[in-house]
């Protein structure tokens, strides 16, 4: 997990080691913050004991911390009836943005990364100061990838303040 500290430290996106990757993104519906906890801890905690759920600033997301790699828990949990929770996105790696270089090196690193896919659809939300960016990131990808809506891979960029995150979900 990340830091004040580290983020004075000016570490480099590419992969700093000091920051613990969320294993799961959760939305969730207004107001149900609990219960999507409980049933994200129902699910989890007999596979892991040290599961972390974080409530963020922002309403409806929560992230999810686990020893479980993010595409066995995402499959744990969206295998089961859901009642509180809308979304869940396997985080496949995720970088501290302080910089318009950071945030270049990043999308480097995501561009790498899907090519190894044949189309992806994009799904772009920023939050915190990273929002006002979200439209000039949403046509750079459209720009570098082969994005088409009818594609059955989602490819999800997500931030929570300066954390930007990214994963991969089949439909």
């Amino acid at each position: 997990m990340y830091s004040k500290e580290t983020e004075m430290q000016g570490m480099p996106p590419e992969r700093d080691m000091s920051i613990r990757c969320p294993t799961l993104i959760v939305h969730h519906q207004a107001g149900k913050e609990y219960w999507a906890e409980q049933e994200i801890g129902d699910i989890l905690l007999p596979h892991d004991p040290d599961v972390k759920i974080e409530r963020t600033d922002y309403r409806g997301v929560l992230l999810v911390y686990t020893n479980i790699p993010s595409s066995k828990a995402y499959r744990l949990v969206t295998r089961e009836i859901l009642t509180s929770i809308d979304r869940v996105i396997p985080v496949e790696d995720c970088y501290i943005i302080r910089s318009t270089g950071d945030l270049e090196r990043a999308l480097n690193s995501i561009t790498i990364r899907v090519r190894g896919f044949e189309c992806v659809r994009a799904n772009i939300s920023l939050r915190g100061h990273l929002k006002e960016r979200s439209l000039a990131l949403d046509k750079e990808i459209n720009k570098r990838l082969r994005v088409d809506k009818a594609c059955r891979t989602v490819l999800y960029v997500e931030s929570v303040d300066d954390l930007l995150m990214y994963g991969f979900v089949s439909r």
